[in-house]
């Protein structure tokens, strides 16, 4: 009965210890609110004058992955 009580309570013990660790823990580089990023490099996009001038615009998502290696996977959505 003690031995049984005594395993119940070290494993509620453990538990809690184990919670407040994983709360308390802390942040991966990068997700901290308070980081300002700076931009290496700046290119201003290039409007084709033919699609200016008939007024032809749209929206392009470009979704980049970074892989494990360092490439990239970089993927483009055109929608007009």
């Amino acid at each position: 009965m003690f031995l049984r009580a005594l395993t119940r309570w070290s494993a509620v013990g453990l538990l809690l210890i184990l919670g407040c660790a994983a709360v308390n823990a802390p942040r991966a580089w990068g997700q901290d609110a308070d980081i300002a990023r700076k931009l290496k490099n700046k290119i201003a996009p290039v409007y084709p004058e033919l699609a200016q001038r008939v007024g032809i615009q749209g929206v392009v998502k470009l979704q980049v992955r970074v892989l494990k290696d360092g490439g990239k996977d970089a993927r483009v959505h055109i929608s007009a």
